[in-house]
């Protein structure tokens, strides 16, 4: 079988994950508020910040660039739960109601392979992670040049941080959405499986504190190494996610 005629039926899987969404109005509403809700407060802490931290400090001094700077790093790096919890919330819905409704064994009837199945969940889910988070963080970099002082725009998209936006978002998407879909095989219930991706959000968070203790500062080289540390974890777990989702499993095992 030729690689594009099992890419159309992966891509055929994901348009029919995302025509099953659209009808699913409370994990649209889910997976729509956590970036608007992240937007909204990275946008509000800038401007609180910048609007009354000058009555004490200028505005072009460097306690008040240190601040623009550490917060600006804080916000970006909460982008990332984006990613994180989004896929996993589509992923596990997905394949809870797929187990629920009995439909995957006349899915699985069908010459579709497995492999292009997970592919195809896995390309929906992380897609509906990625742009959100493309866009929400794009959102929040253009309220910021708005909000903040000219001479303090150049804290706003650092190098550093664009890496961890267009290259680690990516990554953790697939990887929440891997391991969603790993558990979910398993999992009766669409918030059993989401406790394992649900870690992931754990050191996001820690990494966000570290920024805001000064204990961790995000570097490019840093952010380079991350990638290529997750992509090898990605390509790992999705080996692994392939071999779960065996046919004769998934059709004898599924209860």
């Amino acid at each position: 079988m030729s690689a594009a005629v099992s890419t159309r039926r992966a891509l055929a899987v994901a348009r029919k994950e995302w025509r099953e969404l659209a009808s699913n109005r409370t994990v649209l509403l889910s997976a729509a508020l956590v970036p608007l809700v992240f937007t909204g407060l990275a946008v509000l802490s800038l401007a609180a910040l910048v609007r009354l931290v000058p009555a004490l400090i200028p505005s072009a001094s460097p306690p008040m660039r240190e601040l623009v700077e550490r917060l600006v790093h804080e916000m970006t790096t909460m982008f990332l739960v984006i990613p994180s919890a989004v896929p996993s919330l589509v992923a596990a819905t997905s394949m809870v109601g797929e187990k629920q409704s009995r439909s995957l064994e006349a899915l699985l009837a069908t010459p579709l392979r497995t492999t292009e199945l997970v592919a195809g969940k896995l390309v929906a889910a992380t897609l509906l992670g990625v742009i959100p988070t493309l866009v929400a963080w794009g959102t929040f970099v253009g309220a910021a040049y708005a909000i903040v002082d000219a001479d303090l725009r150049d804290l706003l998209a650092p190098t550093p941080l664009a890496a961890l936006v267009l290259l680690v978002g990516p990554n953790v998407a697939t990887l929440s959405t891997t391991l969603t879909l790993m558990v979910s095989s398993r999992a009766e219930t669409v918030q059993s499986a989401q406790t394992a991706s649900g870690l992931m959000v754990l050191p996001l968070v820690g990494l966000a504190v570290g920024q805001a203790m000064g204990a961790v500062t995000l570097t490019t080289p840093s952010v380079i190494v991350a990638v290529i540390a997750l992509a090898g974890l990605n390509v790992g777990a999705v080996l692994l996610c392939a071999s779960l989702f065996e046919r004769e499993t998934v059709l004898t095992r599924w209860k």
